[in-house]
């Protein structure tokens, strides 16, 4: 079982390969098959294997987020705080794959299964995000900028640093591209997000008539639905969009659904202050999206651990 588990998982490892967005559901797999021969390893040996799984998701996490980084300070306020957090939980969890397998022990050694599930997705998440970063977009055609909150005060600092993004392409493309912005206007927002980034480009050079208002949109999947109903039946070739560089590992999956099968990405740096609380929403929302897979995932877990219990397999 131990050989056809590692044999798939290699596979899954390699076809990841040709297409790093399936990272997550082929990770979501060997998580799933882990729970599977929970019924047919002895006890100590699966403790050892999990063990080694959330150590190597670990060290993936903490290495793959250093591409988030912009010098001390990003360190210190968010690398070192993600260190602390990860190697934390991991003292008061990881010991629980060692856990007997009494009442107590088994619920123990689900919420260890459910840690090392958010493990991988947290390694997914940075290892994804790290590949974006080092492959951004050049010669943009089109650019879809995705928007933030807007004040009374005038643009958020997040959404000044999108829009600055878009504008160092803009000025350095000699096939000037289109813009799209996209953002509709929350009840505690002045105007809506589209009409506050379009003056923003226009008072940065930008000719009015490149730029196209998507004033409808409240979330990262409307951005894209609605910016692709303002598209031809094809999508232009060399389209990106624009956002900060925590949000383009999601982004990336919300812009596949809505019919942008190749798109490219332009990332903007996210302050040190913010970054950390903004992966852990993102974390919290990818957690959500694939909340059906993760559900199942554990479910099944339950389950074998639960009738490991009542019906103990004897070696």
């Amino acid at each position: 079982m131990i050989w056809v588990f590692l044999t798939l998982l290699l596979l899954s490892g390699g076809l990841t390969l040709f297409n790093p967005t399936q990272l997550i559901y082929w990770l979501a797999d060997g998580t799933w098959m882990i729970c599977c021969v929970i019924a047919r390893i002895v006890p100590q040996k699966l403790a050892v294997y999990m063990a080694i799984l959330a150590l190597i998701a670990s060290l993936t996490t903490v290495w793959q987020a250093r591409a988030l980084t912009h010098g001390p300070t990003y360190h210190k306020r968010f690398w070192l705080s993600l260190v602390i957090l990860i190697g934390l939980i991991n003292l008061l969890i990881v010991p629980s794959y060692m856990a007997s397998r009494t009442l107590w022990g088994s619920i123990l050694f689900w919420f260890g299964i459910v840690w090392l599930t958010f493990l991988l997705l947290m390694a997914t998440y940075f290892s994804l995000t790290s590949y974006h970063l080092r492959h951004q977009a050049t010669k943009s055609r089109l650019i879809i900028v995705l928007g933030a909150q807007v004040t009374v005060r005038g643009l958020s600092r997040t959404l000044k640093r999108r829009l600055d993004r878009v504008l160092a392409v803009y000025n350095t493309e000699t096939v000037l591209p289109r813009i799209i912005v996209s953002g509709g206007q929350g009840i505690d927002e002045p105007q809506s997000e589209a009409h506050a980034m379009a003056a923003y480009l226009i008072q940065h050079g930008v000719l009015a008539d490149h730029i196209q208002l998507e004033d409808h949109a409240t979330s990262t999947q409307e951005n894209f639905k609605f910016s692709r109903h303002l598209l031809p039946s094809t999508v232009p070739s060399r389209t990106a969009f624009a956002t900060s560089n925590y949000h383009v590992t999601r982004s990336k999956l919300l812009a596949h659904n809505s019919g942008f099968k190749t798109i490219g990405v332009l990332a903007a740096p996210t302050s040190a202050i913010s970054l950390f609380s903004a992966t852990l929403r993102e974390l919290v929302a990818l957690t959500y999206y694939y909340r059906y897979y993760l559900a199942a995932i554990w479910g099944v877990a339950g389950a074998l651990i639960a009738l490991n219990l009542v019906y103990p397999i004897s070696f």
